[in-house]
């Protein structure tokens, strides 16, 4: 199903409801590739929206928390808002203090993208980044398919360049299992399949080092609930990459024993960010509600944080006749 959502300089912004036979109902616009709702039943047959979102188009233009969002061409963050490749210097936008932030003022998540292809239960986007782009050198064109199957969202990415550049993309949906605005997600349950992260310095990137979890705050490998965390360690709390052993596999999961609703992610990426939704402060949502801090919770599968200054890190680099590709799956388990 396909409708005018609004538009945006002068182009038009389209909803497209993908569904299952489930009763799965995915919602993504062309503005951003943003998914604005995900209906799934909960255990007594009701549907709730699990994902954080608004109403209209005008405040996913400015969208400050990225809801539901394609992040590119670099998802998290880039120390120093720049990076070098060949020799020259490349400058960033400086939106996160000193350093970048999901690709600056206008990243992917702020362009109309094109509809390729659209059936019952998948869509296909397409953008074209120009040379010069929010910093980033080189022509990229990008491309992003979403397929809801009978249990999971399957989210696959491309790109491809003309000009050596960085590319890192993933989607920023913020979860609650009990529904958009049913308050916080701290007694959700939550596993990480990670015995290691990247350690952050104190503007959240990367210092280089790598640290071994062993029954510490961020070890999340057993089933823990938020609450349990933040309550035995006062101050603490999550935006951070998890490092994955690699190949696709089940990289984290969160379940809602109040809704019966469970979310695991699949991913082919060597990190996921998991964020706590710990900078919410009231921004107005859905239906009027106010979105406050763990009212979310964010699965970003990615390459590691400014992985364009870490030549040690995973490499971002993508070179003219190469391909970006990434698969991620959001899978419900009720």
């Amino acid at each position: 199903m396909k409708s005018l959502f609004g538009t945006h300089k002068g182009k038009d912004v389209f909803k497209l409801t993908l569904k299952n036979s489930k009763g799965h109902e995915v919602s993504v616009i062309n503005f951003g590739t943003i998914i604005t709702n995900y209906l799934v039943p909960d255990k007594s047959g009701k549907p709730r929206d699990i994902v954080l979102g608004f109403d209209t188009l005008e405040p996913y233009i400015i969208n400050p928390s990225y809801f539901g969002a394609t992040i590119g061409r670099f998802a998290n963050r880039i120390g120093g808002a720049s990076f070098s490749i060949d020799g020259k210097t490349c400058t960033l936008a400086a939106n996160d203090g000193r350093n970048s932030l999901h690709s600056g003022i206008e990243g992917f998540d702020k362009r109309v993208w094109d509809i390729v292809s659209e059936s019952e239960n998948a869509v296909s986007f397409h953008y074209l980044s120009a040379d010069g782009e929010e910093g980033f050198p080189g022509n990229c064109s990008a491309d992003v398919t979403m397929t809801l199957n009978d249990n999971s969202l399957v989210i696959e990415y491309s790109a491809t360049t003309d000009k050596p550049t960085h590319v890192n993309l993933t989607n920023h949906s913020y979860f609650n299992l009990n529904g958009s605005g049913s308050g916080s997600v701290e007694g959700h349950l939550f596993t990480i399949h990670s015995d290691r992260i990247t350690e952050n310095d104190s503007e959240s990137i990367p210092t280089g080092k790598i640290l071994q979890l062993a029954g510490d705050f961020f070890d999340l490998k057993s089933k823990t609930t938020l609450s349990e965390k933040l309550e035995k360690y006062p101050g603490m709390d999550f935006d951070h990459n998890y490092i994955l052993g690699g190949g696709y596999a089940k990289a984290a999961e969160a379940f809602s024993e109040e809704s019966g609703i469970g979310l695991a992610l699949f991913t082919d990426q060597p990190g996921v960010q998991f964020y706590s939704g710990k900078y919410l402060d009231g921004l107005k949502g859905k239906g009027g509600c106010s979105y406050n801090k763990h009212d979310g919770f964010c699965f970003e599968p990615q390459l590691w944080p400014d992985a364009p200054n870490r030549p040690d890190f995973p490499s971002s680099l993508l070179k003219p006749g190469e391909k970006y590709v990434q698969k991620s799956a959001f899978v419900i388990t009720n």
